[in-house]
């Protein structure tokens, strides 16, 4: 792994695993595009854990300038017009919760992308 991706791996996996997070999560950032303006991360919602739910966006909040300052004490500089793509991997067993009770997941695959400064002209 580069040492760029390495340290923006930390970035994630540490945001994932901070305070405000109870659960477990597969963290990899797999790619960091050459301008750093494309973060992809593999993050895996992990077989016999229980989440709320499986959407992304419950679980990540895109605070741009929050990550690029994060990024930029630990050394690496971020675009201005990042994008993150996420490859969210729900693996089967991972479950979520109904009411009172856990549903058990079967597993599926799907992306999402969090791009900065999309909405203006």
């Amino acid at each position: 792994m580069q040492p760029e991706v390495a340290t923006i791996n930390d970035l994630f996996v540490n945001y994932f695993t901070g305070k405000d997070f109870e659960n477990n999560y597969g963290v990899q950032v797999t790619s960091l595009s050459n301008l750093n303006s494309l973060v992809t991360v593999k993050l895996s919602f992990l077989k016999n854990h229980i989440y709320c739910c499986g959407e992304l966006t419950c679980h990540f909040k895109a605070d741009f300038a929050q990550i690029r300052k994060r990024a930029k004490n630990l050394g690496v500089t971020l675009a201005q017009n990042l994008t993150i793509k996420f490859d969210v991997i729900i693996e089967d067993g991972a479950l979520f919760t109904l009411g009172d009770s856990a549903q058990v997941s079967k597993g599926f695959k799907y992306t999402e992308s969090f791009c900065e400064n999309m909405h203006e002209t």
